[in-house]
């Protein structure tokens, strides 16, 4: 191949360097056009020749923007293009989180009503069940002949035995009972019976096995109690005994008690008075655990906080609550009776002797079968540990399971400044502030008068603060 053949056919390369130094030329040749351009166009214009003037700018406009287009190109080459997606417009509503606070009011709103009728229905319905607080009538029910579980349930409703005659069929369904052998015959029966106590009671092979109601009066003590369950053919006194002084029942209000060695029975003042409905065949442990689980019904956990706040155990609020009822025979009387034993413990005059008969006949009942009557000076001083004319502070144990008005009163004792009462011969009391007015109460008393012939009493004496209601020599 000839030497001008080869030269023509083969290219320089482009490198780097060749490439800056045309990029410099070009850029130098620009800037010397613009250079004589702008010499031009102020000849030019210095001469007036507008026109000239607006042409050759516009050339030398064209010019240096084509040349600027050129290096932009060669700079823009190695740029990659970033195209964006057109965004999508929200969407606007109103104020949003108001909206939020509106749904979600009105779901909790919806949530609390829907509940609250769900509960009503549900406390409803065991209530009719369970038999928790209905009446302890007795009603007699006549069944027609061949019976079954609907003309049970008919029966029941119409006599007012049962609310929920539904409800009872489908109980039977579900315990497998619908299908037992109803009897005709007339039978009376309870609305605080249970819905397994009233199957059972239309089926005679079946009520062998009798249901027994049994009433404690309020004020009775343990071991009046048991006495009642032995005599109506439930347990044993020694059974009982051992169970109420010794069985571990798994309930909130026994965890922490604490028994001194003179306390005669561990469960006394929780065996609350009530009806109950017992089969013939309970045990001890059944019986006394119904009448523990009705006691937790009563007393409400949260009174604990008023038993710290009073510096008390339940315990002791109970001891105290047992002395109110004890010592008065009516409600009303309650509140000043406890403010009386509330202001001895707290009086340093009395040195915390709260001096009540109830408390030593309650030694006398347990220990020896019957209380003291006449009751004496003489019993007064009797030695033992119940006895608190002799031991300040509280008994070592209540003397009886209290009503729930007892143990209101025991929490919250009327104001008073009252340290002594005495009971008419109608069983209310008349309180008094000293001593000698304690005594002149007694003497009114045994000349016939009454605390409802006081006018002074209850009320009048309470002190508003002031001190002007206490007559005090």
């Amino acid at each position: 191949m000839s030497k001008e053949k080869k030269s023509g056919l083969t290219q320089p390369i482009k490198n780097d360097k060749v490439l800056g130094e045309k990029k410099e030329n070009s850029e130098a040749s620009l800037e010397k056009q613009n250079s004589q351009t702008k010499k031009w166009n102020k000849s030019v214009a210095n001469d007036g020749d507008k026109t000239k003037v607006r042409k050759k700018t516009e050339a030398s406009v064209e010019l240096k923007g084509s040349a600027e287009n050129e290096l932009s190109e060669k700079k823009e080459e190695k740029i990659p293009v970033v195209v964006e997606a057109p965004k999508k417009p929200r969407k606007k509503y109103g104020n949003s989180s108001f909206s939020a606070i509106v749904k979600t009011v009105s779901y909790i709103g919806i949530v609390l009503v829907v509940s609250v009728v769900l509960a009503v229905v549900i406390i409803l319905a065991a209530n009719d069940v369970f038999a928790f607080t209905k009446s302890d009538a007795q009603i007699t029910v006549v069944i027609d002949e061949y019976p079954n579980i609907d003309t049970i349930a008919e029966a029941l409703a119409d006599a007012n035995v049962i609310k929920y005659p539904s409800l009872f069929k489908l109980y039977a369904k579900l315990k497998e009972k619908e299908n037992y052998n109803f009897a005709k015959g007339t039978y009376t029966v309870s609305p605080s019976m249970n819905y397994d106590a009233l199957l059972i009671a239309f089926v005679p092979e079946k009520a062998a096995r009798q249901q027994i109601s049994i009433t404690i009066p309020e004020g009775y003590s343990v071991d009046e109690i048991i006495d009642l369950f032995v005599s109506k053919g439930i347990g044993t006194r020694d059974e009982f005994i051992d169970v109420v002084n010794n069985y571990e029942f798994d309930y909130w209000f026994l965890e922490d008690l604490e028994c001194s060695e003179d306390r005669i029975y561990r469960l006394e003042g929780y065996l609350y008075p009530d009806t109950y409905y017992f089969w013939s065949d309970s045990s001890e442990v059944a019986a006394i655990s119904k009448l523990l689980s009705n006691f937790k019904n009563k007393f409400k956990k949260s009174w604990l906080k008023r038993c710290d706040e009073l510096g008390m155990t339940m315990d002791e609020v109970l001891t105290l609550a047992s002395m109110i009822q004890e010592e008065a025979r009516y409600p009303e009387d309650y509140p000043y009776v406890s403010s009386v034993f509330h202001n001895r413990l707290k009086s340093e005059e009395f040195g915390g002797f709260l001096q009540s008969d109830a408390t030593v006949q309650y030694f006398y009942r347990n220990v020896y079968g019957s209380i003291k009557d006449p009751f004496t000076d003489a019993d007064r001083k009797f030695k033992c540990a119940y006895n608190t004319y002799i031991h300040e502070g509280l008994p070592p144990s209540p003397l009886s399971t209290p009503t729930i008005d007892a143990i209101n009163s025991a929490m919250y004792p009327a104001e008073s400044n009252y340290h002594y009462f005495v009971t008419d011969s109608l069983g209310y009391c008349m309180f008094a502030v000293t001593y000698e007015e304690h005594k002149m109460n007694i003497a009114a008393i045994e000349a016939g008068q009454t605390a409802k012939d006081d006018d002074d009493q209850n009320g009048d004496d309470v002190d508003n603060g002031d001190g002007d209601d206490i007559d005090e020599e």
